[in-house]
């Protein structure tokens, strides 16, 4: 049976219970600055679904009924729309909570006001620059909830996006699986914006306490990438996703980080880079200086607009336009696939400059080859035959006898390795 929750509406919706445990609402009354303001905020309110209807909670499932505006609402925000005239004043919501609903999770037993298995709990994340991935796992491995949200590495994402793209993947998990932040064992996190050195550390640390972790385990997004694709075990990685980077570690506990430094920096090898080349060659061919290219057909279709032109506002008007540029990779991917010499000489120069980068960490830390250990990960290399491929015969070129193998496991197992390292549990066998 249903509970009807009316809330006064001055207040706000976002404090319904804590921001990680319970629905998430941003509509509000007295904190709108005006009607657009109050749609944009309830817009961008995570928890609902696409049709605004239900979303889960710890308790149940809570759905979400409009009703009209009260006589407080008008006086609270007036009957004027952003232009100064009458308009309607939207319908806000009353809050239903279900206990009982037929799609609601089952609800985990408390034992002395305890969840009974959240401290089985540890929550794995590998932040990126272009989306945040989080599992949370117990003592087994067995994982009990997952998500993906948008990018986390608050270095190139606008505003507090990345902050709120790492809240929301968490909460999800520890919604979905019934335990609670103070609860849990700890949340293992590789973020892009953290560096092997420990800049970003602090200031992800500190994000990660006021959510209410106090056992927080930070890592570079290339440590957890590394304990991922190669079991916890010495060997190199090669990353390539948004960025690129390399990391090697060696028997005797030395590493070495090469790479990494960001758009600004070149980045080559990434789908940042290979998004930036195809943008440089199509628009070379559309000025007529340069190679014509499927390019300009291409990019103008993934970015929606029928002329290469018209993909000037879609760049620099975008805040996020490292991560769209970054996806411009697929558009590459596509005309390459179709036999466009250009695009398929930015994809293979990309396995170029990657196997580029693992030499370095080789030569650098004295590794000999055979007997050298390699592995890759990130969306380029997972996802790019043509990188791949390139990447393997390129580097086998350069160093003969090294040996090159598809990732063990994804970054947020690898975070969940050194979680368990870390806590001293036993690591299961997969």
């Amino acid at each position: 049976m249903g509970v009807l929750i009316e809330l006064p509406q001055s207040i706000e919706f976002a404090k319904l219970h804590s921001r990680l445990m319970q629905v998430k609402f941003y509509r509000t009354c007295n904190s709108a600055r005006s009607l657009k303001d109050a749609d944009a905020q309830y817009a961008r309110a995570r928890s609902l679904d696409r049709n605004g209807q239900c979303c889960r909670s710890m308790s149940g499932i809570v759905e979400v009924e409009m009703h009209p505006s009260t006589a407080e609402l008008k006086s609270n925000l007036g009957d004027k729309n952003d232009d100064g005239e009458d308009g309607d004043i939207p319908n806000f919501p009353r809050i239903h909570v279900f206990r009982d609903h037929p799609q609601a999770p089952p609800m985990r037993k408390r034992v002395n006001g305890k969840m009974r298995d959240s401290r089985e709990i540890l929550v794995g994340v590998d932040g990126g620059g272009t989306r945040t991935r989080c599992a949370a796992f117990d003592r087994t491995g067995k994982i009990w909830a997952k998500t993906e949200t948008g990018p986390s590495n608050h270095l190139i994402t606008a505003g507090n996006q990345a902050l709120e793209a790492l809240a929301d993947a968490i909460s999800s998990v520890l919604r979905e699986c019934g335990a609670e932040s103070k609860h849990i064992s700890a949340v293992s996190v590789g973020l892009a914006g953290v560096d092997v050195g420990g800049e970003g550390l602090l200031e992800a640390r500190e994000f990660l306490h006021h959510l209410g972790f106090e056992n927080c385990i930070i890592s570079a997004d290339i440590i957890t990438a590394h304990a991922g694709a190669l079991g916890g075990e010495p060997g190199i990685l090669a990353l390539s996703g948004t960025g690129a980077s390399f990391f090697g570690l060696t028997e005797d506990g030395r590493h070495l980080k090469v790479g990494g430094w960001g758009p600004a920096y070149g980045d080559e090898g990434s789908a940042h880079w290979i998004g930036q080349m195809a943008l440089q060659s199509a628009a070379s061919a559309y000025d007529g200086r340069g190679t014509k290219t499927l390019l300009v057909e291409s990019i103008c279709d993934a970015l929606g607009v029928q002329n290469f032109s018209e993909t000037l506002q879609c760049i620099y008007r975008s805040q996020m336009q490292v991560c769209m540029i970054a996806k411009l990779s697929w558009a590459t991917e596509v005309a390459a696939a179709v036999g466009d010499s250009v695009a398929l000489g930015i994809l293979e120069r990309a396995g170029d400059e990657l196997a580029r980068g693992v030499e370095a960490v080789v030569r650098t830390l004295g590794y000999t080859c055979p007997g050298c250990q390699v592995s890759w990960d990130g969306a380029v290399l997972r996802n790019s035959a043509i990188v791949r491929n390139r990447f393997s015969s390129s580097l086998i070129g350069r160093l003969p006898g090294v040996s090159i193998t598809p990732p063990l496991f994804d970054p947020v197992y690898g975070a969940y390795l050194i979680g368990c390292k870390t806590l001293g549990w036993e690591i299961a066998k997969q």
